[in-house]
């Protein structure tokens, strides 16, 4: 069995897929990589039972089979090769690569062994692509390193009608982002939890394509939701979900947006980054950074065990004055994901949720709990 392909696509396709490797593998058949050659186009595959990623390429000639070999180095394989048509011969012990002059060669495992893909059902509806990618990007920075509470790990993916929402929150801070839902016959309803890895692979997929992102629902013989299926041209991302209850966030989102914001701020974004950047350099890890609301001014203070900053910025205001701490890792993260020049702040109490929002942006929402000073 032999195909050639470009390798450019190629080792594209395979750093892709190679995402759903897993580090450790339980099996060692799950550290590789499926390969199935038609005459016209060649798939890989990576599967570790939670995520799997499949894509195709065309070839320009192929024979038609399948094998499994080493995922990790035949993606670092495939990268260091030159640009040109690379060339697969696959006999009963090994894969050989031919591309110039190099030429290397890879075991095969046993692709009998290899789990069954998912089945990917009929899209249930799409998003658009970009607006997705940048929804993922601004919600997933909410979302906990503490994988002893799985919920905290993933986002909240909603569809209704024609509408969709992404969510996430790690206690300390809450995102959210609304966008369009356009969906493929009936309307659907559901909500469901996704691990980062896999919508760090749909971004991926995404890219720089305009188009949309499928999505579907895989439902077990209960109709309960276990997977979500994602598709992004010739790219599909499945992952399993986590069946837990989400907290009510639209709740908490409408109970902070209605409070009485005593203050008010919109400041660009650029500068107060660039602030925050400056004085995080003499705070330690888990020290705040102050906030101060004053007359037509925002000012960024940082007192570290050694050094201290204090710098003033331009900003327009409304309200009484303030100041409140906050992590300053988190005030990044919220100032990062602001599709706008600038954001507008709203304040409460000094212990009372800040509410972050792009300035005549997209609708996006940034919650982040103040610390409680001493």
């Amino acid at each position: 069995m032999k195909f050639i392909a470009d390798q450019q696509s190629l080792s594209a396709a395979a750093a892709w897929v190679a995402k759903a490797l897993p580090n450790r593998p339980t099996a060692p058949i799950l550290g590789a990589m499926k390969v199935t050659v038609r005459p016209d186009a060649v798939t890989l595959a990576a599967f570790d039972y939670d995520v799997s990623l499949t894509t195709t390429v065309e070839v320009m000639t192929g024979d038609s089979g399948t094998f499994a070999v080493p995922g990790g180095p035949l993606r670092e394989m495939l990268a260091s090769l030159p640009h040109g048509q690379v060339q697969v011969d696959v006999d009963t012990a090994r894969a050989t690569l031919r591309c110039g002059g190099a030429v290397f060669t890879l075991p095969l495992m046993p692709v009998e062994d290899y789990p069954a893909l998912p089945e990917v059902p009929a899209p249930d509806g799409h998003f658009p692509g970009q607006a997705f990618a940048q929804a993922a990007t601004q919600t997933k920075c909410a979302t906990s390193r503490d994988e002893t509470v799985p919920i905290l790990c993933a986002v909240r993916i909603d569809v209704t009608g024609r509408r969709g929402a992404l969510a996430a929150t790690d206690r300390y801070r809450l995102t959210c982002r609304r966008l369009e839902w356009t969906p493929a016959a009936d309307p659907v309803t559901y909500g469901l939890l996704v691990r980062v890895p896999a919508l760090e692979a749909v971004c991926a997929a995404i890219g720089s394509s305009a188009n949309p992102v499928q999505m579907a629902a895989v439902r077990n013989l209960n109709g309960d939701a276990s997977m979500v299926a994602f598709t992004v041209d010739e790219r599909i991302i499945t992952c399993r979900v986590i069946d837990e209850a989400y907290i009510k966030y639209e709740e908490r989102l409408a109970d902070i947006g209605e409070r009485d914001h005593s203050t008010e701020v919109m400041v660009e974004v650029a500068p107060l980054t660039a602030a925050v950047k400056r004085a995080s350099l003499v705070l330690s890890r888990n020290q705040p950074v102050k906030i101060a609301v004053g007359d037509e001014t925002i000012g960024v203070q940082a007192a570290g065990d050694d050094s201290q900053l204090a710098e003033p910025l331009a900003a327009h205001t409304r309200g009484e004055h303030i100041t409140v701490a906050i992590n300053h890792a988190y005030l990044l993260d919220a100032l990062a994901a602001m599709p706008t020049e600038e954001v507008r702040m709203q304040f409460g109490k000094a212990t009372q949720p800040i509410m972050c929002r792009p300035v005549g942006g997209t609708d996006y929402r940034h919650v982040l709990m103040p610390i409680r000073l001493a």
